[in-house]
């Protein structure tokens, strides 16, 4: 697994079982609307771990610090993180790539990350009901 992969991997794994039980209108898992719907949209493995926990965020009501220790959490058990890499691959795989613990600032970007997102959406109420109706349907914006 490579270099800042086992974060992303971590993210999916923490976003899934925060949104575990949440369903979209359409009647799929909120998480596999939250994979197949917006993770694929952006680039950056910082964004899409952002993006993870941005839906984390809004499923469990968790601040941002608390979803960024539990995913520095997750990433410290490695063994668990490697489980499920088959589940995963799709989001991302590069498999020349080294595995090393990230950096302190490398966390605090993917941190700012986050908090810049949930910012951008509470100045846009509408944009951010829709968002969330869309991944969570009416029981979790009403």
């Amino acid at each position: 697994m490579g270099y800042k992969t086992h974060v992303l991997y971590a993210a999916a794994m923490l976003c899934k079982k925060e949104l575990e039980g949440h369903n979209s209108p359409d009647g799929r898992s909120s998480f596999i609307v939250v994979m197949e719907d917006f993770v694929p949209k952006v680039c950056t493995i910082e964004k899409k771990v952002a993006s993870f926990l941005f839906f984390a965020h809004y499923a469990n009501g968790s601040s941002v610090s608390e979803l960024m220790q539990m995913l520095h959490t997750l990433t410290e058990d490695t063994d668990s993180v490697l489980g499920h890499v088959e589940e995963f691959e799709d989001l991302m795989f590069y498999p020349n790539e080294t595995y090393h613990p990230l950096r302190e600032d490398e966390w605090q970007l993917m941190q700012t990350i986050v908090e810049h997102n949930i910012q951008q959406y509470e100045k846009y109420p509408e944009l951010n009901k829709e968002l969330l109706h869309r991944v969570f349907g009416r029981r979790k914006i009403e």
